[in-house]
């Protein structure tokens, strides 16, 4: 087509067959050289060409993304992993960089806010012996969160203060900000690049922390997130340290659909490794029960030291 209005038009004006031109109308108007019509043919050929390509590569409606829209996606997530109420059996498995395990059974309860955002959760180690009777309350709030550890050995229930949610869940690779979920106005949000993780279509979030508190509180410069683009669930994370080194990485697997009426969802095997340490931390649920009765005693400090 591009050769029909350009070349082929050149041609025409240079060689004009009598068929179309018709001796009476040869002189009509002087002919271009065939040097300069080609030339300019070949210049406006060239420019349709490099239109088309420009064409090709982008998108004919470009989707423009914004921050909002990354920053609603990190609201989906964390919404889609908070069921009404649950009642959990697992256990943690450290595996240090020799490939020698520690197992930590465990029984865990949330309760959903009435807010429909914030939850409460209290985590129970059953044991070995060492551990046994330990148990932490970590409850979401608009602004900040409380933290409440019971250790047997002291018999006494400790509360932790913001600064605490960079360290370690109970010695796990999971920090108590990572337990909690990391609060989505905290971090500004941009979408880099939408790929396949492990065969799922997943869009990739990169997160940054607002200001030097932020870092300083969660000991992350960057987040970086693979979302289910079916379901907004997070499959993976990246998470990095200071001067942007990578820290840690987070895995979700076996995840199911636990809670139909809110859609929520729950992954049965979840892995954090401390790429810098070597150190493994899974957390492995037996089974998972949505449909379970709570209530507001068992989310108080005073009852940590109840042993169940």
């Amino acid at each position: 087509a591009l050769s029909t209005l350009t070349l082929y038009a050149a041609l025409l004006l240079t060689i004009r067959p009598r068929v179309i031109f018709p001796d009476g109308l040869t002189n009509a108007a002087p002919a271009l050289p065939a040097v300069l019509v080609a030339r300019h043919a070949a210049i406006a050929l060239g420019l349709a060409l490099a239109g088309a390509t420009i064409m090709e590569a982008t998108p004919v409606a470009a989707e423009t993304v914004t921050g909002a829209d990354a920053a609603k996606l990190m609201a989906d997530s964390l919404k889609v992993g908070k069921p009404q109420r649950s009642l959990a059996v697992g256990r943690f498995v450290l595996i240090n960089p020799a490939g020698q395990q520690r197992i930590r059974e465990t029984t865990s309860t949330t309760d959903l806010k009435p807010d429909g955002i914030n939850n409460r959760r209290v985590t129970r180690f059953n044991s070995p012996a060492d551990i046994a009777g330990t148990a932490v309350l970590t409850v979401e709030n608009p602004a900040e969160d409380d933290i409440w550890v019971y250790l047997p050995a002291l018999k006494k229930v400790r509360r932790l203060t913001a600064s605490n949610r960079r360290d370690a869940f109970v010695g796990t690779d999971f920090s108590y900000g990572d337990v909690l979920g990391h609060p989505v106005e905290e971090w500004t949000h941009r979408i880099i690049r939408k790929e396949n993780a492990d065969g799922i279509p997943s869009i990739v979030v990169e997160s940054l922390p607002r200001d030097a508190a932020v870092a300083a509180i969660t000991g992350y410069s960057r987040r970086v997130t693979w979302l289910r683009a079916a379901d907004h669930v997070a499959v993976r994370v990246d998470y990095y340290g200071p001067q942007l080194a990578l820290l840690k990485t987070y895995a979700a697997t076996d995840i199911r659909l636990v809670d139909p009426a809110r859609v929520c969802f729950q992954p049965m095997r979840q892995i954090m490794k401390n790429v810098v340490t070597g150190h493994t931390t899974v957390i492995e649920y037996a089974s998972f029960k949505t449909d379970v009765a709570v209530n507001d005693d068992q989310f108080q400090p005073r009852s940590l030291e109840r042993s169940r």
